[in-house]
């Protein structure tokens, strides 16, 4: 294996290892839904995370054999897993984002009705 190749898997490897922990963090913010989350600051880390690891993927298959058809079928493997497990955390960030707003628009309505049925 290239010096190149090495770096770039130990990169890939980095990548998907902060991929990991931005899924913990997901978990436990499904865990904390009323809390009021940052805008789309999970979904902008998870792009720059899936942007990175291709980057290196990329870089990883520049210097794979041209008849190493093992090699690249491995390399697609993983760009193909990657891809899976990326478009999983969007799905649920996104199913996150509307179970916040519900609750967030049921404590309004909650709050905007228990202040005015309030006797004085």
């Amino acid at each position: 294996m290239t010096e190149l190749t090495c770096d770039s898997s130990k990169r890939r490897g980095a990548v998907k290892a902060s991929i990991t922990r931005l899924n913990i963090k997901l978990t436990e913010l499904k865990r904390i839904t009323h809390e009021r989350t940052t805008g789309n600051l999970p979904q902008r880390m998870m792009q720059k995370l899936h942007d990175d690891f291709k980057k290196h993927h990329y870089a990883i298959i520049d210097v794979t054999e041209e008849g190493d058809e093992d090699s690249l079928y491995k390399e697609q493997e993983e760009l193909d897993q990657h891809d899976d497990h990326i478009a999983d955390l969007f799905m649920r960030l996104d199913q996150l984002a509307i179970t916040c707003n519900l609750c967030r628009s049921r404590y309004k309505k909650y709050n905007h009705t228990s202040t005015i049925a309030r006797p004085n």
